[in-house]
């Protein structure tokens, strides 16, 4: 797949929970995918992504009911929603926090208002988010620059 097919398509932040679980700030697991998201269940039936999603699944297999919660997004929005989910590691079932896979992000042009940023394989975060410390779980946005 393309860097511009992945960077321009649109994104979805998604829940897998129990349906005695009401709370997906700390329940369940979160995720983001571009993909269907019964293709993404499939996936992580076939290669769960932590220890505790694999246990879940395990036990609980086709209780666990998966729905989108934010659809048709750009995929830095949908990370950055996932990491207001999970700020932090081992929430629910997920091992780490949201939002951690930017460094995975491959190379491509990210186009916005303020501006275009060539992407590359070390990028973390869009120019329009301010960098934050692993400790803060609350998003901020930079200063227009001058």
């Amino acid at each position: 797949m393309s860097s511009r097919t992945y960077l321009t398509a649109p994104h979805m932040v998604y829940w897998g929970h129990l349906p005695s679980f009401d709370n997906p700030f700390r329940e369940g697991y979160i995720g983001v995918t571009m993909q269907k998201l019964h293709a993404r269940v499939a996936l992580h039936h076939s290669s769960p992504t932590c220890h505790a999603l694999e246990k879940a699944l395990a036990e609980h297999g086709d209780e666990i009911e998966w729905r989108p919660l934010h659809t048709d997004l750009p995929w830095y929005v949908a990370y950055e929603i996932e990491r207001i989910y999970r700020p932090k590691r081992h929430i629910g079932w997920n091992a780490g926090f949201g939002g951690s896979r930017y460094k995975k992000r491959r190379e491509g042009w990210l186009v916005t208002p303020l501006g275009s940023t060539l992407l590359t394989s070390d990028y973390q975060t869009p120019s329009i988010i301010a960098p934050r410390s692993q400790n803060s779980s609350t998003p901020r946005l930079d200063q227009p620059k001058n």
